[in-house]
């Protein structure tokens, strides 16, 4: 059945067995970016010094898997809402390295260190779409979605007997999430663009900061 005059197409929410969508939902892919860059320094005073640097990107790709209609009120119009789930993949890259100084200026009183990671996962949530405010809500629940085991890697200039190895991981929530928190992700003219400063605090300006951008596939 065809719909009238600006009425929404129906919707196949049975979805066709391959990741496919309903008419009605305007958009089948959702793909976006997140970009974290984090640095601390802390110098007390007494000739010790530590600094730490962070970065973590994600790149994702959500498709629709199916779609329902439904009546909601937006004001007091009742109009249509068409909802349904998302599953996708996620490339995800971590790296964090430092520089530690003591106090005393003694020999072997630096050390630094550095470690990375790179790795896939797959993703999975829900959204929620208003064609009278073409609005898209995409909710993704916080789950674990840790990095494989890496090594950091500590040298001591000058005392290579203090030189070592540590295994570490990475934790990354979910499109939004990540470990600072999480912002909400709404699409308007198929698009969402955010971000956050100084996000898990010891302020460096322009090396302190969390961004998202969020769009629509044909």
């Amino acid at each position: 059945m065809e719909a009238g005059p600006g009425e929404t197409p129906p919707i196949d929410s049975s979805g066709n067995g391959d990741g496919g969508t309903g008419e009605g939902v305007p958009f089948s892919e959702i793909s976006g970016t997140e970009r974290l860059v984090e640095a601390t320094n802390f110098e007390p005073g007494d000739g010790s010094s530590r600094r730490r640097d962070e970065q973590f990107t994600s790149t994702f790709s959500l498709m629709v898997l199916d779609a329902e209609e439904s009546q909601i009120f937006v004001g007091d119009v009742l109009t249509t809402r068409i909802s349904g789930n998302l599953r996708g993949q996620a490339h995800l890259t971590y790296s964090e390295s430092g520089t530690d100084v003591s106090a005393g200026g003694f020999d072997c009183s630096t050390l630094t260190y550095s470690g990375g990671v790179e790795w896939d996962v797959t993703v999975e949530g829900s959204y929620s779409f208003i064609p009278i405010l073409d609005e898209i809500s995409v909710l993704i629940p916080d789950r674990d979605h840790s990095s494989p085991e890496y090594t950091v890697t500590f040298t001591a200039p000058g005392c290579p007997e203090l030189d070592s190895m540590s295994p570490s991981s990475s934790y990354w929530g979910g499109p939004g999430i990540g470990t600072w928190g999480g912002v909400s992700i709404t699409l308007r003219n198929g698009s969402f663009d955010s971000g956050l400063d100084n996000v898990l605090g010891n302020d460096l300006g322009e090396e302190d900061f969390y961004e998202i951008h969020v769009e629509l596939q044909p």
